[in-house]
């Protein structure tokens, strides 16, 4: 499952979260950017996107009990400041994620087997948030700051409660490039939580064709070798990749495929222990069709097919606990859809 929440400079909301996550069509209006990082968005309007996504049942290591689920995302982002040098945006969304299993969590800590609970068939992500943006000739500087509970019972106590923010600074180097420097504080990421960890990549932008932020924890890519060939591609640290390479046949739909490594994280209420999360992993291949824009060009729409494997579950406080209280599932296919309406 996407993980949108785990990223260190902002979700890919759909993302996900956020974050999306997230369909990887680039910004066309800044190519600088990727598409949807929430601390530079890549336009200043109404936006309201929905995505649905299908995992057909595949078997779990559990004998009998397979798991499928179905993922919904909605997200809402509102100005609250007429579009200028200065800007503020208000964000909002839910995610509802249903799983049909049997499957139950195995409650053990190394070679030690203390019983098992039933894995969740419902778990929920509510959502609100602050942009904020200032340009000036020296540069662009802002931040994110969002309230959220991914819980099978959202904000049931604090012990539930993610918080997150994101400060960035872009300073222009030259008449193309800039250095951007980033800080991070988020207690839902898979590693080292609550703790602010910094960030720095140069955006090297040669040409019209090509632009390319290098740095850590974040890279992306976007190259236009040709007009009907595009490529893109990002990757968070530590265990986040989306690629994908589309090909813009006369007409405007795009034909898409990509390989995508992505995580989620939920805190359970009842877990045994506070710092314990409910961790689930996968990757997969895509292949899917991207409409042009419709409704006076306010809407668009992705039609996705795939593959999903190496996937797991598991409870534990980070990545070091993975083959403890595991769930791992068989490969198997999934379907999405995702629905953009922008004003």
């Amino acid at each position: 499952m996407r993980h949108l929440a785990a990223t260190l400079i902002g979700p890919l909301l759909a993302a996900a979260a956020l974050g999306q996550p997230p369909a990887t069509q680039p910004a066309e209006t800044d190519p600088a950017q990727p598409r949807d990082l929430a601390f530079a968005p890549r336009d200043f309007g109404l936006r309201f996107d929905y995505e649905s996504r299908y995992w057909f049942a595949a078997n779990s290591d559990q004998d009998g009990r397979d798991l499928a689920a179905f993922d919904q995302r909605f997200s809402l982002r509102v100005p609250l400041t007429p579009p200028g040098s200065e800007t503020w945006q208000l964000t909002g969304g839910l995610r509802a994620l249903d799983l049909d299993t049997g499957a139950r969590i195995p409650r053990s800590r190394g070679p030690f087997q203390l019983g098992s609970r039933a894995l969740p068939t419902h778990l929920w992500n509510p959502q609100a948030g602050v942009i904020y943006q200032n340009a000036s000739a020296s540069g662009r500087l802002g931040f994110d700051l969002r309230l959220s509970s991914p819980s099978d019972r959202p904000f049931h106590s604090g012990d539930e409660v993610a918080i997150r923010f994101n400060g960035f600074w872009r300073m222009p180097a030259g008449e193309r490039d800039a250095w951007w420097f980033y800080v991070s504080l988020a207690n839902d990421r898979e590693f080292a939580p609550l703790i602010p960890l910094p960030g720095v990549a140069y955006e090297w932008n040669p040409n019209d064709e090509l632009t390319w932020l290098i740095g850590f924890p974040f890279n992306h890519l976007r190259a236009r070798p040709t007009e009907w060939l595009r490529i893109t591609g990002q990757y968070i640290f530590p265990r986040m990749i989306d690629t994908e390479l589309a090909l813009l046949p006369d007409g405007g739909w795009e034909i898409f495929a990509g390989y995508a490594w992505s995580n989620d994280t939920f805190f359970l209420h009842d877990r045994r222990d506070d710092d314990d999360r409910l961790f689930s992993y996968e990757q997969r291949v895509k292949l899917g069709l991207r409409s042009p824009r419709f409704l006076d060009d306010a809407a668009s729409f992705e039609l996705e097919g795939g593959y999903a494997f190496n996937r797991f579950w598991f409870e534990g406080e980070d990545f070091d606990d993975r083959f403890d209280s595991r769930i791992d599932l068989a490969d198997g296919p999934y379907v999405r859809l995702l629905l953009k309406m922008e004003f």
